[in-house]
């Protein structure tokens, strides 16, 4: 089975509820609840349903997640790497919490832009996105050989 594009999905796993939505050229992954590493393994199983062009612009709303361990982190991170693989990006959407000290203290809030909210979160995703459309610079070929 694979989920549609357009789909906006919502599923629960244990004690953790996942919503996938788009917005604009962004894939929206909301989590609430205990992302934990049965859950990871789920959400995980549960992801690989859609097709991977849909997560090229990732924005990870974290605001209502109370707990994550290193599963749950590897799960963000894999997300990471398909975005980036794809020219993409992920993008956090994470209140000063626990969760963005712990990010903070295993040195991976270098790796990704944090939002305050989804909106300004999709916005960057929309600026993302317009500029990787844009053609590069001209090239022309050197007159000295």
């Amino acid at each position: 089975m694979t989920l549609r594009r357009d789909a906006c999905d919502s599923k629960t796993f244990a004690d953790l509820t996942l919503t996938v939505r788009d917005s604009g050229p962004a894939t929206v992954v909301e989590l609430s609840g205990e992302f934990d590493a049965y859950t990871a393994y789920e959400l995980r199983r549960y992801l690989a349903l859609y097709p991977s062009h849909r997560f090229v612009h990732v924005v990870m709303d974290l605001r209502r997640l109370g707990f994550i361990d290193s599963a749950g982190i590897a799960v963000i991170v894999a997300l990471s790497k398909q975005a980036t693989g794809r020219a993409g990006t992920l993008r956090l959407v994470i209140p000063e919490s626990h969760l963005l000290v712990k990010l903070r203290r295993m040195g991976l809030i270098k790796l990704w832009p944090i939002h305050a909210d989804v909106e300004s979160a999709v916005a960057a995703a929309e600026r993302a996105q317009r500029e990787s459309q844009r053609p590069g610079p001209a090239f022309s070929r050197s007159i000295v050989q």
